[in-house]
Formats: structure tokens, C-alpha cells, sequence
């Protein structure tokens, strides 16, 4: 009951999203920004019908009698695949967190990459290391910089 109740929720908050993506592109903006509270709440229940799931093939699957041994394997092989997606074992992070980060980067990376937004996201770190325009030309950036030697660095610049 709790299943069909939370893929009910789901589907109802998919066709959500669906509407506010379609409201943004009437209204011209960005589907994804435009829909991005919407678009978490979906993929937080979709989160808890995972893990309902989840719950509810455990529990039937260890009633079954001779399949205990082929579910603990499972178990361990589940384990080991999230240790090895997670980065380093025993890390403070967890998996949600990481993707969540991804996620973000790479969301800021595609709005920087058309100019939508500055280099400095609305979540607060820099994507790159150094940034410049698109519009300084090689030739420029030699005369704005021709005081610095090979190798030099200016004092203000980027230490990474």
C-alpha cells in the first residue's frame, strides 16, 4: 500500500515538472532553473519509493527460505559497488551528497558555458581555476601582462 501510494506521488509530481518545464519554455527561460524546486521534490520520492522497494525485496526475499545465502551476497557485492562509486571508504560523504555536488558542478558548467550566469555560481565556488573573457585576444593579454617575466605570476592571481 505504501508503494503504490509513493509511485502515485511520484507520477503526480512528474506531471509537475513536466508543466513548469512547459511554462518556462512558453515563457522563454530555462526549463531546469525554472523547475528546480519541482525537480527536487521528484527525485526525493523517487529516493523513498527506491527505498521502499528496497525494503519491501529484502523482506520478501528472506521469507523464501533457501534464498538467505543468494540475498547476504548481494548484499555484499551492493556494498562494495557503493564503496567503489563513493570514492574512498570510510569517506564522510555519502553517495547522495557526491551526486547532489556533481550534479550542481556540472549544471553551473553548462549555464557558464552559455553565458547565462557568472563565473562564480549561485552556489558558491568558482568551476575553474582562472577565467578570463572569450573576447581578449592573445596579442592583448601580452600587453596587459608584458611586466611579468617567464614564469612570473601576478600577486592577485589564483593559486591552485
Amino acid at each position: 500500500a505504501l508503494v503504490a501510494e509513493a509511485r502515485e506521488e511520484v507520477s503526480r509530481q512528474g506531471l509537475v515538472v513536466k508543466e513548469a518545464k512547459e511554462r518556462a519554455k512558453a515563457l522563454g527561460e530555462n526549463p531546469n532553473s525554472y523547475a528546480k524546486d519541482e525537480i527536487a521534490k521528484l527525485l526525493e520520492l523517487k529516493a523513498k519509493l527506491d527505498a521502499l522497494t528496497g525494503e519491501g525485496k529484502a523482506a520478501e526475499e528472506g521469507k523464501g527460505g533457501g534464498s538467505g545465502k543468494v540475498v547476504s551476497k548481494g548484499k555484499k557485492q551492493k556494498k562494495k559497488k557503493q564503496e567503489g562509486d563513493g570514492g574512498t571508504p570510510g569517506s564522510t560523504s555519502s553517495l547522495e551528497e557526491l551526486r547532489k555536488v556533481r550534479i550542481e558542478k556540472a549544471a553551473a558548467l553548462r549555464e557558464i558555458a552559455r553565458d547565462t550566469q557568472s563565473p562564480l555560481s549561485s552556489s558558491g565556488f568558482m568551476p575553474f581555476a582562472y577565467g578570463f573573457s572569450r573576447t581578449d585576444y592573445c596579442k592583448e593579454l601580452q600587453e596587459r601582462h608584458s611586466e611579468l617575466g617567464p614564469g612570473e605570476e601576478e600577486e592577485s592571481s589564483a593559486r591552485v
